[in-house]
């Protein structure tokens, strides 16, 4: 029996609707066009591979706004592993002799770990100024011989022990442009190798075009802590700004009458240094250690933390000179009796506790400033205002601030939030890390009732010394 048209014409019409459905599911899973590929590429609401494909198309004149990618860990890492890949493709000259100004913007790990490996895999050495800036971070996740960029170092330049590359780009010799910025990056990275000695005798071997060995050799002379990072190096030119061949003999000398003990004379402690007549410093240690103690004995003190009965999670941390004594050298026990000396100033002490009055009334930031020399040579205290007005636990040191401290006997600041204010009495986590980044004696004043100020001094490394109590 013939079929009918009906049962006949069904394997077409089946085929014809498969074929407009393909047709329709294709068409649909067309990705959407890119009207402004730059945009999207930087865009963080769009998607990570529409981000991708956006990269790939942004046009040659704009290709290099592409590295705010790089400078931001906030985007996916194959979004900015593609913005590399094009900007290397377009022009690698131009990016790798350009990464030297912007590598201090890129500071997460995964993205300064493909940066050294695309340079030592393309044996860049333009990239080595660059890496040298990067290698001069500290890292608390990499040991110095671990460090990405000494890897990439050795690699590009066949050197597996890089010290001498760094010391070519700390003279500007070679292959590479001397520049500042690049000195004190070697310098950096140098000074977290070699010892005291070695440094020295690279000094008067690799010389700078910039002055920078000539100020350090000088200073050597007078520190065992040679300055490491730009802090450090800001302060040396500050000193040096101010100081005669005869200053720095003086300062030499003394440091050979007063070389017992642990090694920290730095440059913190020159401007005591220079004001003290060291005939009647005590020629050991330990009898300055037994002096002070004396001096401290019998003091009233108050511990960060102390008796907290709640969940403020407060950093506690040992304030007794008994805690640090084997840390403090001859200089630092010079500093903490030149404290005590000043805390025994009624004009000082009238003051300080002006000053915390202010900032108690003040709930946009804590006070703060520097203890110098007047002309009379009595300490003062001299206020500055915040560099940033955040919050009421928080003081931010202004550049004037900064530059004062280069002169004066030590920073400090209020803890004056309250009267009552004891569980804070001490230097908290933020103001330990300002001591150590800016090498700096510090003092922090925390009010314990109405009429006492609590007194600690700080040092880099975390030594918290309890100098006891001032009253009105």
């Amino acid at each position: 029996m013939r079929p009918s048209r009906r049962h006949a014409g069904r394997p077409f019409a089946r085929a014809a609707v498969c074929s407009l459905l393909l047709l329709i599911g294709l068409t649909g899973c067309q990705p959407r066009p890119i009207d402004a590929p730059l945009e999207t590429a930087l865009s963080p609401d769009a998607s990570a591979s529409r981000r991708v494909r956006a990269v790939y198309l942004v046009p040659d004149g704009a290709v290099f706004e592409l590295m705010a990618l790089l400078s931001s860990s906030r985007h996916p890492m194959r979004v900015r592993e593609a913005a590399l890949d094009h900007m290397l493709a377009n022009d690698a000259d131009r990016f790798w002799s350009g990464l030297t100004v912007r590598i201090r913007s890129v500071s997460d790990w995964p993205m300064l770990t493909l940066l050294a490996e695309r340079a030592s895999l393309e044996r860049r050495a333009d990239a080595v100024p660059a890496l040298v800036i990067s290698w001069a971070r500290p890292s608390t996740r990499y040991r110095d011989t671990d460090r990405p960029e000494r890897a990439a170092i050795a690699t590009i330049t066949g050197d597996p022990e890089p010290t001498g590359v760094l010391w070519a780009v700390f003279a500007g010799d070679g292959a590479w442009e001397p520049a500042p910025r690049l000195s004190e990056a070697a310098w950096a990275v140098l000074c977290r190798r070699l010892t005291r000695e070695d440094l020295l005798t690279g000094l008067g071997e690799h010389p700078d075009p910039f002055g920078l060995a000539e100020l350090l050799l000088t200073a050597g002379s007078a520190v065992d802590v040679l300055p490491g990072d730009r802090e450090g190096l800001a302060w040396l030119r500050a000193v040096s700004a101010g100081s005669t061949p005869e200053d720095w003999q003086r300062r030499a000398d003394t440091i050979q009458k007063h070389g017992a003990g642990p090694a920290t004379l730095a440059l913190r402690h020159l401007p005591l240094i220079d004001r003290l007549d060291h005939r009647g410093i005590a020629p050991m240690r330990s009898d300055q250690l037994a002096a002070l103690q004396q001096r401290l004995r019998g003091a009233q003190h108050a511990s960060r933390g102390a008796g907290d009965i709640g969940s403020a999670n407060i950093r506690a941390t040992p304030d007794r000179l008994a805690d640090h004594a084997n840390r403090l050298s001859w200089a630092d026990l010079l500093v903490l009796d030149a404290l005590l000396d000043a805390l025994a100033d009624p004009a000082l002490v009238a003051s300080l506790f002006d000053q915390a009055e202010r900032d108690r009334q003040d709930t946009t930031t804590e006070h703060g400033g520097v203890l110098v020399w007047s002309e009379t040579g009595a300490v003062v205290a001299r206020a500055y205002a915040p560099m940033l007005r955040r919050h009421d636990q928080e003081y931010l040191a202004s550049d004037a601030c900064i530059e004062a401290m280069y002169a004066g006997l030590a920073h400090y600041h209020f803890h004056a939030q309250h009267y009552d204010n004891a569980l804070w009495a001490g230097p908290g986590g933020g103001d330990l890390r300002f001591a150590d980044n800016l090498h700096a004696h510090c003092v922090v004043f925390t009010f314990i009732d109405r009429d006492t100020l609590n007194a600690d001094a700080y040092f880099p490394g975390g030594i918290v010394v309890d100098l006891g109590c001032i009253r009105r």
